[in-house]
């Protein structure tokens, strides 16, 4: 149902906290999309609800996760995992494939542990895990080649390093292995590099500066 104005206001002082609120309002057309918080289909309980600035949006979320899914490939490598909310809803993913193995990489300790914590409270079951506190260019030549099947992105946003992620990449990827990128729209305009390498970029409702979805498949 529609949020009421209302309700609204509510919700980006939660998120955004009441003095950044109104000024959020009025710069971030995402925030007048909230009412698809009511259809995200959390995977777990501890996600609902735990959305914070910086992450990214939880539909987007929601659209990586069945897009792993929907590829069905069982090796999953994150850059940049934060908090790990998207760590998690991956991890959840590869649970309902019945198994699969997550890396999530990220060069800041604080944020490596708070990666673990949040993976570590899923409780899964099948599906594994590793958190691996490193630069994300100095670890990609460590991987074999052709063995991660599906890349989440969303580490440092500079174009130079999001090309340099991608040629590292490539050869550590599976064929039919798909990269995604998050905030392609916006302030990080990273479109143009998912774009020279034959990928492509979709606008979705944001919560920041910058969002979307980028999409890059190895040819098979």
């Amino acid at each position: 149902m529609p949020l009421t104005p209302a309700e609204r206001i509510t919700e980006s002082v939660r998120l955004y906290g009441a003095e950044a609120a109104a000024d959020v309002r009025a710069q971030l057309p995402g925030l007048m999309d909230l009412e698809i918080l009511n259809a995200v289909e959390f995977p777990h309980p501890s996600l609902t609800g735990a959305y914070e600035s910086g992450c990214a949006e939880p539909w987007t979320t929601q659209v990586v996760a069945s897009l792993l899914i929907a590829s069905n490939q069982r090796t999953v490598l994150e850059t940049g995992g934060f908090t790990g909310q998207t760590s998690a809803w991956m991890a959840m993913a590869l649970e309902r494939l019945g198994g699969g193995h997550l890396t999530a990489v990220d060069i800041d300790p604080t944020r490596v542990a708070a990666i673990g914590e949040r993976l570590k409270g899923l409780d899964l079951q099948v599906a594994t895990y590793e958190t691996v506190e490193s630069d994300i260019l100095k670890y990609l030549p460590t991987v074999p080649n052709q063995s991660i099947g599906f890349a989440w992105i969303d580490d440092n946003h500079e174009k130079w390093h999001v090309e340099r992620e991608i040629n590292l990449l490539w050869p550590k990827m599976k064929k039919g292995g798909i990269m995604t990128f998050h905030d392609v729209k916006g302030s990080c305009d990273l479109q143009t590099v998912v774009k020279k390498y034959g990928g492509y970029s979709i606008d979705l409702p944001r919560l920041g500066a910058a969002g979307g979805l980028g999409i890059l498949q190895i040819p098979t």
